[in-house]
């Protein structure tokens, strides 16, 4: 676990199961980007993923209790490397907290912030 407000890259299994756990009643957010292929210094956002990583980085990036994780998914030509039933904008931004954790999917925040940054 990185310390809190660090900011820190990992990579997502094959399987969008990556168990990471709160410690400390620490908040953990998970930004999910997506590089384009060939483009491995790049990051590009798909799904209003970028605009729901900020409004929550924005609200919690002071708080000493919060750390920021990301995660990389490589896609090509918009499509990322998932299993074929399940869509970019299903795969959900989990805010862990200490007993359980929330939700986001980018979905949900492409319609409140898709404007934002």
């Amino acid at each position: 676990m990185p310390d809190a407000g660090t900011i820190k890259t990992i990579a997502i299994p094959q399987r969008l199961d990556a168990h990471i756990r709160a410690s400390d009643g620490k908040l953990v957010v998970i930004r999910i980007f997506f590089k384009k292929k060939n483009h491995i210094n790049s990051a590009d956002y798909a799904g209003g993923g970028r605009s729901a990583y900020g409004a929550v980085a924005k609200e919690y990036e002071q708080d000493p209790k919060v750390v920021f994780l990301e995660m990389g998914l490589t896609y090509s030509n918009n499509v990322a490397n998932l299993p074929p039933d399940l869509k970019v904008e299903d795969i959900p931004l989990f805010m862990f907290v200490k007993g359980g954790s929330i939700p986001y999917t980018f979905k949900e925040h492409q319609l409140k912030d898709d404007n934002i940054g």
